[in-house]
């Protein structure tokens, strides 16, 4: 699923920061940065070179800086059957080896760089029925413009 969320401008590089510190040491994952900026992607996805096959990935754009520049990050969740032998190939297993992204990763970062932990959990996003007719109707009235 996609998640788009606003921040205030100046925010990415320490959202960037705290995502990476998160990725490693907290998730145990690589968020590698996608240097080629013309390259899509599905693009990347799709010519993925591992052996494993890919079955699931997170991506995040961060801005950085006032041009509209963005850092591209990704990590791609790879899963595979490990067959081991012992010796002579004997008292072999097979384990299915699979790394995911925990699905509060982003929630949790944002979270963090925003010091408000209540974002964390979605349902401590929950507002009423007129505050979203409210925020519905000023998201209408602001996109007026390009219909």
């Amino acid at each position: 699923h996609i998640n788009c969320i606003p921040v205030e401008r100046g925010m990415g590089p320490k959202i960037q920061s705290i995502m990476m510190a998160m990725a490693t040491r907290g998730s145990g994952f690589d968020l590698r940065e996608i240097q080629n900026e013309d390259i899509s992607l599905a693009t990347i996805l799709r010519n993925a070179d591992d052996d494993e096959p890919l079955v699931g990935y997170f991506f995040a754009e961060i801005p950085i800086g006032e041009n509209g520049a963005v850092k591209r990050l990704l990590y791609k969740a790879k899963g595979g059957v490990k067959t081991k032998s012992g010796e002579n190939g004997a008292n072999s297993s097979t384990q299915r080896c699979t790394s995911f992204v925990p699905l509060q990763f982003g929630r949790d970062v944002l979270a963090s760089a925003l010091r408000d932990q209540n974002i964390g959990n979605w349902k401590g996003c929950i507002v009423s029925k007129e505050k979203e007719g409210e925020w519905t109707q000023q998201f209408r009235t602001s996109f007026a413009k390009f219909q």
